[in-house]
């Protein structure tokens, strides 16, 4: 069983950046793939102008916590903030509030699991990151 999740950064050089942290996070991990894919809805690039998101999916066997950790690292390290997509939640995260909206994130993802097993549905709000 896989969940995903969709990582929008602010621009193609922080883009570069996660999927380089990403790719360093998986190498003894096959069980999370990343993709670099292109969103053709123009409403979500108003402010950003980035068409490009990362497709971040997570196998068994700790894929997710690799993920959510990995994303706590990039975001610390880094001056900006993402817009992350799991399944209809959306989270925003910036380095003042990561400590606080990740472990929402890694819930959801779990949540997705558990939904896609039948068990039940995501039902956490989405987080605008104020």
């Amino acid at each position: 069983m896989t969940t995903d999740m969709e990582i929008y950064p602010e621009s193609s050089k922080l883009l570069d950046s996660l999927r380089a942290d990403f790719k360093r996070a998986s190498v003894d991990l096959p069980a999370l793939e990343i993709d670099t894919l292109t969103d053709l809805a123009a409403e979500r690039h108003r402010d950003s102008g980035v068409w490009e998101f990362l497709s971040i999916i997570c196998g068994t066997g700790g894929a997710a916590t690799v993920a959510v950790r990995t994303i706590g690292t990039w975001i610390a390290s880094t001056v900006t903030k993402i817009r992350i997509k799991v399944g209809d939640d959306e989270f925003v995260i910036e380095a003042r509030n990561a400590e606080a909206v990740l472990p929402r994130v890694a819930d959801a993802l779990a949540a997705l699991r558990h939904s896609e097993a039948g068990t039940h549905a995501v039902t956490d709000e989405a987080v605008d990151g104020e």
